[in-house]
This record gives structure tokens, sequence and C-alpha cells, in this order.
């Protein structure tokens, strides 16, 4: 952990959780957002029948967490698991192993603020009507228009931590 930055060694007094920066965010946010863009191309224009009904099955459910986010005061783990599954469910049929290892590191490195970010924003922003629009454009395989939903949804998520 403390490797990736996520706690901090404090000589002979043990460890600590590294505070949230903003300038980090920005920066994995950067590198998150053009890693997910290419997977991202590769998969609509690899992507089968299977890959259709992943994206499919991980919309419909992300869109039922969408929803039960509306009045919460806090961001449960199932949300979270369906926000990864989501994501992941777009990118899955890509074909590198390399391209999605690399964004799934950046996805967990950024969870922590990202968990941050929703909070801050929790009945603030459309995420269902965000999520809904990114998996049309996916579906009608539509890569410029996904690619662009996708990086406007992450830059918004980062500029609430901003």
């Amino acid at each position: 952990l403390s490797v990736d930055g996520l706690v901090l060694v404090e000589g002979n007094r043990g460890f600590t959780v590294a505070p949230l920066d903003p300038a980090e965010f920005v920066d994995l946010n950067i590198a998150r957002t053009a890693v997910e863009k290419e997977a991202l191309r590769l998969s609509i224009a690899k992507g089968g029948d299977d890959w259709e009904a992943r994206v499919v099955a991980a919309s419909y459910l992300m869109a039922k967490e969408d929803a039960a986010l509306s009045g919460a005061d806090h961001v449960p783990d199932s949300w979270e698991r369906a926000n990864a599954e989501f994501h992941s469910a777009m990118v899955s049929a890509c074909g590198s192993g390399w391209l999605l290892r690399t964004r799934a590191g950046l996805h967990d490195l950024c969870e922590r603020y990202r968990r941050a970010a929703i909070y801050q924003r929790l009945g603030r922003r459309d995420l269902g009507g965000e999520h809904a629009e990114i998996s049309e454009a996916v579906l009608a395989r539509d890569a410029e228009r996904a690619c662009a939903l996708v990086e406007r949804h992450f830059a918004l998520t980062a500029e609430t931590l901003c």
C-alpha cells in the first residue's frame, strides 16, 4: 500500500492513511481517462454478442444502484461494485490484457477519491443519466460519443474534489 501511495510510513510510529491530494487525483484521472478511452474504442470495434450482453446486464444493475442513491446519505459498497462492473464491461472486449490490467490499477487508485467525490455530490449529479448515456452510445457502437461521454463523466468526478 505504501508503494501505491495509499499509506504513509512514519518511522517507528507505524502507518497512516495518505491524505487525499486533489493534484494527484487530477493526474490519476488524466491517465485513467486516456487508458479507458482507448480500451473503449477497441471494445466497441471488437465486441460481439457476449460483450453486448455483459454491457446490457451491467447497465441494468448500474441503473438500479443509481436509483437507490437518490436520497441516500452515503455511497454503498453495492454501488461501487456496480460502477466497477459497469465500466469494466464497457472495455472488456478490447483484446489487450495489458490495457485492462493498467486500467484496473488506475481504477483502484482512483476509488478513494471517487468515493469522496460521489459522497460530496449525492443528489446534485445525475449519475443515472450519465451512465445511461454512456451505455446507449456504447451499444450503438458510437465510439466517439461514448469516449466523449466517459471523458466528461470522469472529469465531473475530478472537478468535485479540485
